[in-house]
């Protein structure tokens, strides 16, 4: 997990002015390549890329092509990667501050239901616990809560049980336990989240009404302690 934290620490999101969806993934595989990790997403379902990078109204599984990533543009980099043998899944907001206070406020609110969510990942807590805690801080921010994809296991395999729901009801759901492993990520959009995916690269996630849509995940692993995020370096605060 912190070998995927140092890639993302590598991006900044000045270099990517004017770079196309295409030329940031190679540059985030040959991070992966440094880091002595492999993509989950090359090639997985013939997906064609090392990452998923989506723009504005995309929300997931955005495919790296030629389109031209500018300084109005709200980006979300994921990345699943894997570690001799483990998987490490994370996603992360990248746009130039101060360009949009819609920009602000939905990083802010990905941020915040992400912390929430993270802190109800406990002992004696269940999967309904993180649905719960992600849904109310999004809709304290009058955002739509995506509810066609969600958080998931994780371990030797990309897509591991439980599903983890960005909605739910306290104590309803799997139960946790020390030692579990889950990929937290919180998805919203500014209207309506009601979405289609791209008729031509059969991947890309956005939604309809071409409202904004936010994305961003981490990985998390249940300790005798509380739960411990792998994918942030100790410096870092969300």
């Amino acid at each position: 997990g912190e070998r995927l934290a140092y890639v993302f620490n590598a991006i900044s999101f000045f270099f990517l002015f004017g770079k196309t969806k295409k030329q940031l993934d190679l540059h985030v595989g040959s991070l992966l390549d440094k880091y002595e990790m492999k993509s989950c997403c090359l090639g997985y379902k013939q997906f064609s890329g090392y990452s998923c990078i989506s723009l504005n109204q995309e929300l997931v599984h955005g495919v790296p092509n030629e389109t031209i990533i500018t300084e109005v543009d709200f980006l979300k980099l994921d990345i699943c990667a894997s570690y001799k043998g483990f998987c490490a899944d994370a996603a992360r907001i990248f746009y130039k501050k101060g360009v949009n206070f819609i920009f602000d406020t939905m990083e802010k609110c990905a941020n915040e239901s992400l912390i929430s969510g993270i802190n109800a990942f406990q002992r004696g807590n269940t999967v309904g616990c993180i649905g719960n805690a992600i849904f109310e801080v999004i809709k304290n921010y009058r955002y739509a809560v995506v509810e066609d994809f969600a958080g998931h296991g994780i371990g030797k395999q990309m897509h591991e049980p439980p599903e983890v729901l960005n909605y739910g009801v306290k104590k309803r759901g799997q139960q946790f336990y020390v030692g579990m492993a889950l990929a937290i990520e919180p998805m919203f959009c500014q209207f309506s989240a009601v979405l289609e995916h791209d008729k031509n690269d059969k991947w890309t996630v956005r939604t309809i009404d071409k409202g904004l849509a936010a994305h961003i995940e981490d990985t998390v692993v249940l300790t005798h302690e509380g739960p411990v995020i792998t994918t942030r370096l100790k410096k870092e605060i969300i």
